[in-house]
């Protein structure tokens, strides 16, 4: 495995950016109205390669927002990245303390 794909996502709402929106600010019924900036952007990115893994964007976001939000959800994968990794690394040694008792039982 040469990395982990970090997802996070930002909607963009004018000059309002939301990263990781829950739902009710997602998709509020009072932002579908023409004019003004807003969409959604969702990002998985690969943190130790420096590379996107996927993009998927909808509504309407000038070239220039768009570019603003992935720098956003780059930073914010970046700093998400961290801690998946410790969640990784101790999950892997508790599997491990399990099979080496299941180990010793057998040998038993």
């Amino acid at each position: 495995m040469y990395d982990v794909v970090i997802g996070c996502g930002l909607r963009q709402h004018e000059v309002t950016a939301l990263v990781d929106p829950i739902y009710e600010e997602e998709y509020r019924p009072e932002d579908i109205h023409p004019g003004g900036e807003h969409g959604n952007v969702v990002l998985g990115f690969m943190p130790l390669l420096q590379q996107v893994a996927a993009l998927q964007c909808d509504g309407e976001l000038q070239p220039k927002t768009l570019s603003a939000a992935l720098k956003i959800l780059m930073e914010s994968c970046n700093g998400i990245y961290s801690v998946v990794q410790e969640c990784i690394t101790e999950s892997l040694k508790e599997e491990l303390k399990k099979r080496e008792r299941d180990m010793k039982k057998v040998v038993s």
